[in-house]
């Protein structure tokens, strides 16, 4: 079937007169429907004139578009360019075209669509704009322009185009051609391609008026104003304490370190409070410029032993808030801003007191001196006494005795008279305001020594000393019987942990080598003695209650030349032991002790 779909109506001007031969007028088929023909131009006509004036007229079907062969369906698109003059063509520049405009047809089946339309001379493109009412100084200030030069209104119930803003290729006017910016101060940015942003910055504050003319490609120009207030920058305070880190009774001063940087800044109030314990003494001084150094002049300092107090240093210790109101001119009025900062005045910190002993391992009845190894030690003796050291000595529970005010040189010396004794260093110094006594008390670490009396056939066992920090909690005893002087040893008894187990008395069920061993424990690490000895006396048949039996393996075999005593170093190197060499009371000659004891083991009688 052939393609005939006619578009046709009549063309008026911009008065709404009817034009003659003067409108020219071109059609374009664009397709929306993957089977139509492809789009396409048709040949430039002339509206007609005399009887039918302003008539146009075109079929798809035409020669000169689709031809009765193509194809066309709905929802396609025709679009129908109108100018004048007819001589110019539809892409000339403003110079060669007085009145133009254009419309679109979309297909919707029908075989007419009949329309009349109008077309007008160029319309000033639309001004759009936009920036922030005020400012700071040399803010930059962006200005967002929107400005379009696209145009369409209603004729006849069709929407008529300057520019159609589906397709740029109908007509080559009706553009925003370019953007010339005055931003009131002397500065302009001129000439900027299109609807073209731009920012600015002011270097004064003031009230300034900001010009924009957009012109567009037929050289109709558009101008806008819009006033914008620039301020001067506010002051970002800041404040410094002079020195930083001020000792005690050291003169302070404050200054402003913070920004003016349109030097706006006319005045400053500052408060500088201290107040506490001591006493309150706020300094304010109410007029100062920006640069002036405001020393904390209703400051009494404070006073230690030869020390007197300092005008200008803090009254009291701890933290103190400096206040300061900044009244700063913002161009147009006098503004103000509170600050304030916390600043720390600090103590005196005091001695690490610490002392040691010598020898290491104290023994009753000999001589121990005690060192002063205390650091840090520049504020002793600037206390309220002025005194330096004390040195306190405690032997027992019944004997303390005190050395006040020594120097640190001097070293304490004592002889103990019980393995339990304490010595306590205290040092006196003064944190500038306060006086303090910072003391450390120590244990006498003595040697552990175990020593073993014979009475009769039983053994009386005694350890003393401490841990290795001075300190006791309790004592143990350990029993080992070896073939001979020097091991191997097998574990025959262990007595319990206890403050009571010091003193110990046992018998042993079997002749033969032992090692006794008494241990000292504390909350140091445990330190232990022993002695190594040669038992040829043996319990009775009923040793008495606070007796412990001590029974080894059998010796049966073994002869006993004698009974003795032994020093651990007299029998071997390295063996500790603290025996004397002695003849038993009881010895027997040459007998020969055979079998196994007559007691069965182990006893806690």
């Amino acid at each position: 079937m052939s393609l005939n779909i006619v578009m046709d109506g009549f063309v008026y001007d911009g008065n709404s007169s009817i034009c003659d031969g003067t409108v020219a007028y071109q059609a374009y088929f664009y397709k929306s429907n993957t089977g139509s023909s492809s789009p396409k131009w048709n040949n430039k006509r002339i509206v007609e004139s005399g009887s039918s004036a302003g008539y146009f007229n075109c079929n798809l079907g035409d020669a000169d578009f689709l031809t009765q062969d193509g194809t066309a369906s709905s929802g396609d698109v025709v679009i129908i360019v109108f100018w004048n003059p007819a001589t110019a063509d539809r892409m000339d520049a403003c110079s060669y075209l007085n009145e133009w405009s254009c419309f679109r047809i979309i297909l919707d089946g029908s075989d007419t669509y009949s329309n009349n339309v109008q077309i007008k001379p160029n319309i000033c493109p639309n001004l759009n704009w936009s920036l922030v009412t005020n400012a700071l100084v040399l803010e930059d200030v962006n200005v967002n322009n929107t400005s379009t030069d696209t145009h369409q209104w209603q004729f006849s119930g069709n929407t008529m185009y300057h520019r159609n803003s589906w397709y740029t290729t109908l007509m080559n006017i009706n553009l925003v051609d370019n953007s010339d910016y005055d931003w009131g101060d002397g500065h302009q940015n001129n000439n900027l391609p299109g609807a073209a942003n731009s920012s600015h910055s002011w270097t004064t504050s003031g009230d300034y008026d900001i010009e924009l003319v957009i012109e567009d490609a037929c050289g109709c120009t558009v101008t806008g104003t819009e006033q914008i207030r620039i301020y001067n920058r506010p002051p970002v305070p800041n404040i410094i304490m002079i020195p930083a880190d001020p000792e005690p009774n050291e003169p302070v001063s404050f200054e402003y370190t913070g920004t003016d940087l349109d030097d706006t800044i006319s005045n400053i109030t500052w408060v500088i409070e201290d107040s506490g314990t001591y006493g309150t003494t706020t300094t304010t001084s109410p007029t100062n410029g920006r640069d002036n150094v405001v020393p904390h002049t209703a400051g009494e300092g404070t006073i230690w032993y030869g020390e007197t107090p300092r005008s200008g240093a803090f009254t009291n210790p701890g933290n103190h808030t400096v206040y300061i109101t900044i009244e700063w001119w913002n161009g147009f009025t006098t503004q103000t801003i509170n600050y304030n900062e916390t600043f720390n005045q600090t103590r005196f910190s005091g001695p690490t007191v610490d002392f040691m002993q010598d020898p290491a391992e104290a023994e009753l009845a000999e001589q121990i001196d005690f060192e002063n190894l205390s650091t840090n030690t520049d504020r002793v003796g600037t206390g309220g006494t002025a005194s330096e050291y004390t040195w306190t000595w405690k032997d027992g529970d019944f004997l303390t005795e005190i050395e006040p005010n020594k120097p640190f040189t001097y070293e304490l010396s004592k002889v103990p008279t019980t393995a339990f004794c304490k010595v306590e260093l205290c040092a006196e110094w003064s944190d500038g305001w306060d006086t303090h006594n910072t003391c450390v008390e120590k244990d006498v670490v003595f040697k552990t020594t175990v020593t073993v009396s014979e009475v009769d056939c039983y053994y009386n066992l005694n350890v003393i000393g401490t841990s290795d920090d001075g300190s006791v909690t309790g004592y143990g005893w350990t029993v080992y019987s070896g073939v001979d002087n020097s091991g191997p040893w097998t574990e025959q008894w262990t007595s319990p942990h206890d403050i009571e187990q010091n003193n110990k008395k046992i018998c042993f069920a079997t002749v033969g080598w032992y090692k006794i061993i008494g241990t000292v424990y504390g909350t140091g690490a445990p330190t232990s003695d022993d002695e190594i000895m040669f038992i040829s006396e043996v319990c009775p048949e009923a040793p008495p209650a606070d007796v412990v039996a001590v029974c080894p393996p059998d010796i049966s075999g073994r002869e006993v030349r004698s009974k003795k005593r032994v020093r651990a170093r007299e029998l071997k190197p390295g063996l500790r032991g603290r025996m004397e060499v002695q003849p038993s009371a009881r010895i027997i000659h040459g007998q020969k002790i055979e079998g196994k004891s007559p007691f069965p083991g182990p006893k806690n009688i």
